[in-house]
């Protein structure tokens, strides 16, 4: 796993022969498009002080310091994010405080994300029908135009004003403390305790990894002359299970990962699109689309790895417009092969880094 996160334009040259092909043969990449890739090299990239030190210590080499940013942190969240975390436990323990403890789930996540909002992507959007249109898309501040059928049309305007106002700080860091630990589980912990032969990771988001075992668990693999570190160091990875309140309190704590799913198989086939099956309960991602389509079945999924072929999907959503609510339907690309963020090996499976 290349442990340099940054975000790059990655145009057909990048993504290897394979997918190349591919992204020629249905014109899928007629341009450079930006997206955050995993790398052994940066450029003009801004690090906090705990993800550059832990760089540092496992021989990253710095060629050029450009700006140095300093303050004095104070933990001014702290009491916010034991709230969170202690709320949930109560839920937890108390079914009928699952609304609250859900709730602030909610307040937890919602706050990190509207600290590291882009307002300047912000836009105003209006409905309108074909009377109207013409003098919105002659708006100086025009952007995009979607037609929603029966004469109707979402027009996409740039803001006037814009106000950037948020603690743009505190989401960096939080981001940057996600980075570290997700880049500690992998170097610090798995290539230290299991042997590479042992596991492969498949997906991986800011704050989750899916990982394929030759295991029925992961204490399977953990290498035999590692087994006693491992028992010393587990709790400073997972929650503690030799008492049940030690478990339910540690379930709930920041920075352990918890064992939220375990199946047989996943067909992973792009950031945030993946399906896994072989458990009681399969679990289904496929961004900007509802869960719930009934195109998001494993045959499909491994339709598409196998074919290359994509497959459609219908999102149902509604407006208000003139006191009257209006529903409409949009059609959208669920599952496509293109995959941009690594190449793609000749088998159509295995991927390596990009070389950029």
């Amino acid at each position: 796993m290349p442990p340099i996160f940054k975000n790059i334009e990655v145009g057909v040259e990048d993504i290897g022969d394979h997918m190349a092909q591919y992204a020629r043969r249905h014109n899928a990449l007629p341009q450079p498009r930006r997206t955050l890739i995993g790398s052994l090299r940066g450029t003009k990239i801004l690090l906090a002080t705990p993800l550059l030190r832990w760089y540092l210590e496992h021989g990253l080499v710095v060629t050029k310091i450009y700006q140095i940013v300093q303050f004095l942190p104070k933990a001014v969240f702290k009491q916010f994010g034991e709230e969170v975390s202690d709320a949930r436990r109560e839920g937890d323990k108390d079914p009928s405080k699952s609304i609250i403890a859900d709730t602030m789930k909610l307040i937890g996540n919602s706050a990190y994300g509207k600290t590291v909002t882009n307002k300047e992507r912000h836009l105003n959007v209006q409905v309108c029908t074909d009377d109207k249109v013409f003098q919105l898309v002659n708006d100086p501040f025009f952007k995009n135009l979607t037609p929603l059928g029966s004469d109707m049309y979402e027009v996409d305007l740039h803001k006037r004003v814009i106000d950037l106002d948020l603690p743009l700080q505190i989401g960096f860091f939080v981001y940057q403390y996600a980075k570290l630990r997700m880049l500690e589980f992998y170097y610090d912990f798995m290539v230290k305790f299991v042997h590479p032969d042992d596991f492969e990771y498949c997906e991986m988001d800011t704050d989750s990894a899916y990982l394929a075992i030759s295991g029925d668990s992961l204490d399977d693999v953990i290498k035999p002359d590692m087994r006693a570190t491992f028992e010393l160091e587990k709790h400073l990875w997972f929650p503690r299970t030799d008492t049940n309140e030690h478990k339910q309190y540690d379930k709930r704590t920041p920075g352990l990962f918890k064992l939220e799913w375990e199946g047989s198989g996943i067909v992973a086939l792009n950031s945030k699109c993946y399906y896994c099956f072989g458990s009681e309960k399969e679990k289904v991602s496929c961004k900007g689309v509802n869960n719930r389509s009934t195109q998001l079945t494993k045959e499909n999924y491994l339709k598409v790895l196998k074919t290359g072929s994509k497959v459609e999907a219908q999102n149902m959503g509604f407006r208000v417009w003139k006191n009257q609510m209006q529903t409409y339907i949009q059609e959208k690309t669920a599952l496509s092969y293109l995959y941009i963020k690594r190449k793609v090996n000749e088998d159509g499976v295995s991927t390596r880094p990009l070389d950029v």
